[in-house]
Order: structure tokens, then C-alpha cells, then sequence
């Protein structure tokens, strides 16, 4: 029988933890926000040839959370980025 490290299993496995992450975005992404950003860590660590599509899609989860929560306290950005583009040079 051949000696299977933890690291093979859990590539075996990626494609699972993959689909957790997805369904726990979809199902509720406020009340996981933590535990994706724990499991993409964990995929990005383990599934080197995959490993900057869970950085990009933990940084898009990332602004949507922030846009939600922003959303929720009914925070208008868009007048931070009007400041930011219309201000005037001294």
C-alpha cells in the first residue's frame, strides 16, 4: 500500500473544499466570511498549481463583504471616490 501524505489527500479533496466554499457564499456569506477565508487560505496552501484563482476569488469575497456590510449601514462610497476625483490641485 502506497504512503499517502496529508497534503495528497487534501488536493484529492480540493475540489470539495471548493464547492463548501461556494455553498457557504452562497447560502449566508456574512455569517461564513470566516470560515471561507479560512478554507481558501488552506486551498491556496495546498493546491499550488490553483493557488492565485483562491487568492483572486478570497480578495473578490473580501470587497463583497465590505460592500454588503457598507450596504447594510446604508453607506453611500461613491461620495469618497467624487471627493477623491474632483478635488482641487493647490
Amino acid at each position: 500500500m502506497p504512503i499517502v501524505n496529508d497534503d495528497y489527500r487534501y488536493v484529492c479533496f480540493s475540489g470539495t473544499m471548493l464547492t463548501i466554499v461556494l455553498l457557504m457564499r452562497a447560502l449566508d456569506p456574512l455569517k461564513h466570511e470566516v470560515d471561507t477565508e479560512k478554507y481558501l487560505e488552506k486551498l491556496s496552501e495546498i493546491d499550488h498549481y490553483r493557488k492565485e484563482y483562491y487568492r483572486d476569488l478570497g480578495k473578490q469575497y473580501s470587497v463583497a463583504f465590505y460592500m454588503e456590510i457598507n450596504r447594510q449601514r446604508k453607506v453611500d462610497c461613491s461620495c469618497y471616490l467624487c471627493n477623491f476625483f474632483n478635488r482641487k490641485k493647490v
